[in-house]
């Protein structure tokens, strides 16, 4: 599949003077394919892979992905998302420096993350909002590499990009002196503290920095200039000086101009990648693979959490009412339609039906379940008149009517996918369709108290962080049970809600092992 773009080698810098590394037929071929902990991606793989290898190395690294995306939507703290994605790619992507494991294991992790790239850039590049997901989620990836590497792997990293960016004269810098102490004055501190950069050996006994040790140390560092609009994020973060249309970036910052640069590069390069799908529908093995892949990344395809937990919820039709304490807010809000008006219309129907399947009601017990529901109350339909109009679809829903298909719960994508619930309407997301005042009354049905919290829940559906929303609904309303699971050394998840079943799983799950312990 990759075969069709020539591999460019001329001009490209195989071996670096500073690295040692005792030179075998593997180790040659680490220096001349894979020379650096971190990439561009600029050349593809020619090599073949076997097609079990090809789903494997694109299947973690999706999941890599997709655990960025969803922690970025929950709004974790970079410093946590930092650690929590190192821990997570030492198990599935991990990228070892030269020399610290056998070269086998090496040239194998480095050839992975080489394909799973270029494999998941065929999977992402077929729409605005693939594309766009993509490219956040590896930017991020490149950057937490690039802060591990030493600094002597960064210089030889950049040195073989051969950027230009234009370095300014130690004239335009003194012009400047005021402006660039002002701006960086808290950077050159914490470089100091850390070791990072190099100034007074006296200054951490120094409570207060003079200004003079920040010029004398800026002055040693190379300054890039560069048009304003290219580093948006150090500008929005007035980490820069701004002069004439320019901003002004030193050497320690330079992490956000190759973080930019790296995510320009992919987004032409998946715009190129575009052009050359039509020729990979003859191939009928990997269609259905990229199909997956990409469906997953939107919707966080719904898996149990950990498979090897089996549901245990023993729900019938009697006492689906005593389960609602572990349903997510839309599970909340369909059973609130449901029970005011005896009736669901067909989406919202469709929606609470595939959940419950979800958490274990059968078919036969689903049935009992929505004629109890249609049938008694004021105003009700009679039994002859569900059986005639809603017993065939509910048995539908359920594979045993029609083409009998095993239909899967539906997913946040899924309810995400269908038109805004109107009047009298209950599916959908709450977190996406109610205003704060019915947002904020269903959280206390729920068992929401907290002000802080509900405001916290209420600005990130603002921010359509949706899931994220419900990730914080899940932690404040479970808190006690997630303390205890944790105090007795059990498995707490802390990956963020990203389907239904999943919310309603994890809460029965911390609940009821509980008392096994």
């Amino acid at each position: 599949m990759f075969k069709k773009v020539k591999r460019r080698t001329q001009g490209r810098r195989n071996f670096d003077d500073s690295v040692t590394m005792i030179q075998g037929p593997v180790e040659e071929t680490i220096l001349r394919e894979y020379p650096d902990r971190i990439s561009f991606y600029k050349l593809p793989p020619l090599t073949e892979i076997t097609l079990d290898e090809f789903e494997t190395y694109a299947i973690d690294r999706l999941k890599i992905l997709i655990e960025i995306n969803n922690l970025q939507s929950q709004g974790t703290k970079y410093s946590d998302l930092v650690k929590l994605m190192t821990e997570r790619l030492k198990v599935l992507v991990p990228m070892h420096p030269l020399n610290t494991i056998e070269p086998e294991l090496l040239l194998e992790e480095r050839r992975k993350d080489h394909y799973s790239h270029f494999i998941l850039r065929l999977a992402f590049c077929r729409s605005e909002e693939l594309r766009r997901k993509f490219v956040s989620s590896e930017t991020f990836l490149f950057k937490l590499r690039y802060s591990q590497l030493t600094k002597l792997e960064r210089q030889q990293f950049i040195n073989k990009l051969e950027f230009v960016w234009a370095e300014v004269s130690e004239n335009e810098k003194n012009t400047l002196r005021k402006e660039l102490i002002a701006t960086h004055y808290n950077d050159v501190a914490q470089g100091l503290k850390q070791g990072t950069l190099s100034g007074s050996s006296e200054y951490n006994q120094r409570k207060l920095l003079d200004e003079r040790e920040v010029w004398r140390c800026l002055q040693n560092e190379k300054i890039s200039k560069l048009p304003w609009d290219d580093v948006p994020d150090l500008v929005s973060q007035r980490k820069v000086v701004l002069h004439k249309g320019y901003a002004y970036v030193p050497e320690f910052l330079q992490m956000n101009l190759l973080a930019n640069e790296f995510s320009k590069f992919l987004e032409s390069q998946l715009l190129e990648t575009l052009k050359l799908l039509p020729g990979l529908d003859e191939d009928e093995r990997l269609i259905p693979i990229l199909d997956n892949l990409s469906k997953g990344y939107v919707s966080s395809e719904f898996q149990a959490f950990d498979e090897s937990v089996e549901n245990d919820s023993e729900i019938n039709a009697m006492n689906v009412k005593q389960f609602e304490k572990y349903f997510p807010a839309c599970g909340h809000r369909l059973m609130e339609g449901l029970e005011e008006h005896h009736h669901l219309r067909f989406t919202a129907r469709q929606q609470l039906t595939m959940f419950l399947k979800g958490i274990g009601l059968g078919p036969s017990e689903a049935l009992k379940f929505w004629q109890m529901m249609f049938t008694n109350g004021p105003g009700t339909m009679t039994v002859d008149k569900f059986n005639k109009e809603y017993k065939y679809n509910f048995r539908h829903s359920y594979g045993l009517e029609g083409a009998r298909i095993n239909y899967k719960p539906w997913g946040c994508s899924m309810i995400m996918s269908k038109p805004k619930p109107t009047k009298q309407e209950y599916h959908g997301c709450p977190y996406r369709d109610l205003n704060t005042d019915k947002l904020t009354s269903l959280l206390r049905k729920m068992g929401m108290s907290d002000d802080a919290n509900m405001q916290k829940v209420v600005e990130l559906s603002d921010a359509r962080e949706y899931q994220g929303a419900c990730t914080k609904v899940f932690e404040v309303l479970n808190a006690k049970n997630i303390q205890a699971n944790m105090t007795k050394g059990l498995n707490v998840m802390e990956t963020p809600i990203t389907h239904p079943n999943d919310y309603f799983n994890r809460g029965l799950l911390y609940e009821t092992r509980l008392k096994d312990h």
